[in-house]
């Protein structure tokens, strides 16, 4: 009788297990993309063999030290002339004042889970040359990546990358052919969003439920080897 009312028991806490609930959080680039650096998790770069942070003249703007007024720019695109939300990411090029450099916006996770992100880059039509467009882990390989021509829209869906807490994600703009291209001509956009999943606190369950789990399974095999060993 013990034995069965453990297996019942049991039974109930595997339950309560497996209706364990997680909590999704959905990030918008747009929306929480910072005033300034660090502001919810991100940070703006320039990428010419090292990331390089980027000048921060006004809210939701960042340029390059030295070359304020040229790329790469990277800033949030309030009232969008392209008439949606877009984050503009201009990378430069080798006729910059201070030589080509990628526009970088990274994202550091706040938890280990995995990360998926979905979105698109799109390059004005008005853009003189193609520009290119890449995702990059935390040791700045690349998990994405595709060519963009003017006028062109990319679109990345349920791209994948496992992080642990503190690690970062880079999402890229690079001016692609360095030989022609000026700081004014590659007006490259991103927007998208970054989705993960964490254990709801409330869901989680107590030590004792999990030790209810086991004696009750460790009851019920005793009574069974006992039924065969009186049989």
């Amino acid at each position: 009788m013990k034995s069965t009312r453990k297996f019942q028991l049991a039974i109930a806490a595997l339950g309560f297990l497996s209706t364990a609930s997680v909590n999704a959080t959905v990030i918008d680039l747009y929306q929480s993309f910072p005033a300034h650096q660090g502001d919810n998790g991100f940070y703006v770069y320039g990428w010419n063999g090292s990331m390089q942070p980027l000048n921060n003249p006004a809210d939701y703007t960042f340029n390059r030290p030295g070359d304020q007024w040229s790329n790469p720019n990277v800033f949030k695109e309030i009232g969008s002339w392209l008439g949606s939300p877009w984050i503009f990411m201009g990378p430069a090029g080798t006729l910059s004042n201070l030589g080509p450099s990628d526009a970088v916006l990274a994202y550091q996770a706040p938890i280990a889970a995995t990360y998926r992100l979905d979105g698109a880059f799109y390059l004005y039509p008005q853009s003189l040359n193609g520009a290119y467009a890449m995702i990059l882990d935390n040791q700045y390989a690349p998990i994405w990546q595709s060519y963009l021509s003017p006028g062109g829209e990319v679109v990345f869906d349920n791209v994948n990358i496992s992080l642990n807490a503190g690690d970062r994600l880079y999402y890229l703009t690079d001016a692609y052919n360095n030989m022609g291209f000026s700081e004014y001509d590659d007006w490259t956009n991103l927007r998208g969003t970054i989705t993960y999943s964490a254990p709801d606190p409330a869901s989680v369950p107590e030590p004792a439920a999990i030790s209810l789990l086991v004696s009750g399974m460790l009851g019920l095999l005793l009574s069974r080897r006992n039924r065969r060993t009186q049989a």
